[in-house]
């Protein structure tokens, strides 16, 4: 088995508050997060841009064979206590999905897309990159 960590971009709190008083017109063109966020999870590897890497955060380390058992693992479709025993979870976090990347243990790094995994390079990602 191998571990595979997972880099997803969250909004705080104030963030969301902030974006919501905006509106979305606005908050995509004054918070760049908001259009990291919108950008990735709609476009995949065609909407990253080399910004957008530091909003990404360190949710989950997941202990599996391949790319797509870690999807498998940490999407949990049928609630198994057994797949969720392989998931370190270390902040608030979604199912894993388009615009998520995720880092091998050699550093190798890919990005969710609608059908697999597509291989993209980067510089570095949040605090806590490369924990795996």
């Amino acid at each position: 088995m191998k571990q595979f960590s997972l880099y997803q971009i969250h909004l705080t709190a104030e963030e969301r508050a902030e974006a919501n008083e905006m509106g979305r017109g606005r908050a995509l063109l004054e918070m760049p997060i908001i259009e990291a966020q919108l950008a990735t999870s709609m476009g995949g590897v065609e909407g990253m841009l080399p910004e957008y890497e530091q909003f990404y955060t360190l949710v989950s380390v997941i202990t599996a064979r391949d790319l797509e058992d870690a999807f498998y693992v940490h999407n949990n479709p049928h609630g198994l206590p057994e797949l969720e025993e392989q998931i370190e979870r270390f902040s608030m976090q979604h199912s894993m999905s388009v615009g998520d990347i995720v880092v091998t243990e050699s550093g190798q790094a890919f990005m969710v897309e609608s059908f697999g995994f597509d291989e993209i390079e980067i510089d570095a990602l949040g605090p806590d990159a490369y924990a795996a």
